[in-house]
């Protein structure tokens, strides 16, 4: 029961800083170059997580990665965060923080969908009622506006 409240605590953790850089990136990307931002960002994040290891004395564990599994991290890295924050914040510099927002939260949905094609999972009503509910007050509480402005210049 410990990791099951310590779950939740990081994932409401996650929920909470997300939901401020959100907001702060749609500033900080503004007037920027988005692949030069999500470069510029992963690269500190690399860095930081690097000096972790260095910290904790585990930079031997890098060392014993062999050749697939050093191109599984770097699969993980362009699908799992660099290609969808290159598209985040593209996107981020031609709408607004609340339209961001309300769009990425809706990543639930997308989940069930490939659970439902991958996993084989069931949806019952009961998930039906939760999804919409979630929806409804994800809506209520961004109040997304929906204006898109189109790019001076084109995104690739």
């Amino acid at each position: 029961m410990i990791n099951k409240k310590k779950g939740l605590l990081l994932v409401l953790f996650t929920a909470v800083i997300s939901g401020f850089s959100i907001f702060i990136n749609s500033f900080a990307v503004k007037g920027l170059d988005s692949s030069v931002f999500t470069f510029s960002k992963n690269v500190i994040v690399a860095l930081f997580l690097l000096s972790i290891l260095f910290f904790f004395g585990q930079l031997k564990e890098l060392k014993g990665l062999n050749a697939k599994q050093w191109s599984n991290l770097a699969l993980m890295g362009l699908i799992g965060g660099s290609i969808p924050f290159l598209l985040f914040f593209k996107g981020l510099q031609i709408t607004t923080g609340q339209t961001s927002a309300f769009i990425h939260k809706t990543i639930f949905i997308y989940v069930a969908i490939f659970a439902v094609i991958f996993l084989k999972e069931r949806l019952t009503y009961k998930h039906l009622i939760a999804a919409s509910l979630l929806m409804a007050g994800n809506f209520l509480l961004i109040f997304p506006d929906f204006n898109f402005s189109t790019p001076t210049t084109l995104p690739w």
